[in-house]
């Protein structure tokens, strides 16, 4: 943990062996939204309270019963003092008020019911327990009728689309509009009507896509080995798994992704066209390419994505998202790179290389480089280099008609065929 020194370490990890699994998955979660900084603000906020508690302690039954501090040398006894005053009222002959004794201050815990106060008192610590659990169980519940309704929307967006969506839409370079949409829709339909009424009638061969064409600079990048991650998948995993090694940090095992505000577009099939693109184009420049998923329809971890990328000793591992969050003014591109391992001061400088030169082919505002902890496929991958490229925000409308546009997806597979050309071996 950056910034924390070795003592706050140790502290917050003891720390963390008190707290139950669900208290620690959702201290993580709230974690996983932070930066470095934020997040080990708030661990010293978690020390500081932990430290107050621990100091605060009941005074013990020796407390109650010690004895009174001796008297110093000199000093009257309080037996002697009683006849001084009783002299002084016979010199006086007046009656001199006698002073009052002081009462002796007595607990207000009678001794038979310590152990009741002690079960409140737990009871009272507990309590902010009990009431996070239902709060995140509430917001669970929220979560799965936002869910339903979401399912819903996105079906009909789906039968809206497909009647009025542009072909550019669909990533591959080339494709033109029809001159006459009503026109094709009709030839579509007697198309289909023929080959369902004559089981003879040949099917009509499936139209290839237009190859992606070389720029006339493209490198050589012969002898290199690349990983590419299209992230997300079309349904999100019901299992999960570990945030970071050796820690204990649980996410959901891989998630469909966010949508795009205006058009609806789904992330995880939006960044399957921008990898589809980038290995087409990058082979052609000769380098050997690997993607994790080909098909939006599959359940993979974000482990074993991980895994894939460490375990073919590539040159570079690149995970492509396009990000939805609250802020509709949030725009640009940033790239994520793991906080901690050997590559992490090289690839810092790398990472601001390529967040510049995808800035630049899209037309966006360059958002830098971060390092995190909040992704697994990231914290698992840190024994190559690894970057997580956010092509832009799904949740800000100029964005989102960037990424759609088919041109964009061919000047990204450009410009990471320039990258790695640059960090190549």
């Amino acid at each position: 943990m950056p910034g924390l020194n070795s003592s706050e370490k140790a502290r917050f990890e003891k720390f963390l062996s008190t707290l139950p699994k669900d208290r620690k998955k959702a201290l993580y979660e709230r974690f996983r939204s932070m930066d470095a900084e934020e997040r080990n603000v708030a661990i010293r906020k978690i020390l500081a309270n932990t430290a107050k508690t621990s100091g605060k302690s009941a005074p013990g039954p020796q407390a109650k019963q010690a004895a009174p501090a001796k008297a110093p040398k000199g000093a009257p006894d309080k037996h002697q003092q009683k006849p001084k005053q009783k002299a002084a009222v016979q010199q006086t002959g007046k009656k001199t008020a006698q002073p009052v004794k002081p009462e002796k201050k007595q607990s207000s815990v009678k001794p038979g019911e310590e152990k009741k106060t002690d079960k409140n008192k737990a009871k009272e610590v507990k309590r902010p327990n009990f009431n996070r659990i239902v709060n995140v169980l509430t917001v669970m519940v929220v979560l799965g009728c936002l869910f339903t309704l979401s399912l819903a929307y996105l079906t009909n967006m789906s039968e809206i689309n497909s009647l009025f969506m542009s072909p550019a839409v669909s990533g591959k370079p080339g494709n033109t509009p029809s001159p006459s949409g009503s026109a094709s829709e009709t030839e579509a339909s007697d198309k289909e009507t023929s080959a369902s009424t004559t089981s003879e009638t040949t099917a009509e061969p499936t139209a290839t896509p237009t190859p992606l064409p070389l720029k006339s600079d493209a490198p050589d990048l012969d002898g290199i080995t690349v990983v590419i991650d299209p992230m997300h998948q079309a349904e999100t995993s019901t299992a999960t798994e570990d945030l970071l090694p050796d820690k204990t940090a649980f996410k959901a095992a891989a998630t469909k992704g966010g949508e795009g505000v205006k058009t609806g577009v789904k992330e995880s099939e939006l960044v399957l066209d921008y990898a589809l693109a980038a290995k087409e184009y990058l082979e052609k420049c000769g380098a050997k390419v690997v993607l994790t998923r080909t098909t939006d329809d599959i359940d993979l971890s974000n482990q074993d994505r991980a895994r894939m990328a460490t375990s073919s000793d590539c040159d570079v591992f690149i995970r492509l998202e396009a990000r939805s969050v609250d802020d509709a003014a949030l725009t640009g591109v940033r790239v994520c790179i793991p906080e901690y391992g050997k590559n992490k001061t090289k690839d810092l400088k790398t990472g601001e290389m390529l967040s510049k030169m995808i800035a630049e082919a899209e037309n966006m505002e360059d958002g830098g480089v971060l390092s995190t902890i909040a992704y697994t496929g990231l914290n698992y991958a840190t024994s190559v280099h690894a970057f997580q490229l956010n092509l832009g925000f799904l949740s800000n409308e100029n964005d989102e008609t960037i990424l759609a546009d088919s041109g964009n997806i061919y000047e990204v597979a450009a410009s990471l065929a320039e990258f790695c050309n640059a960090i190549k071996k």
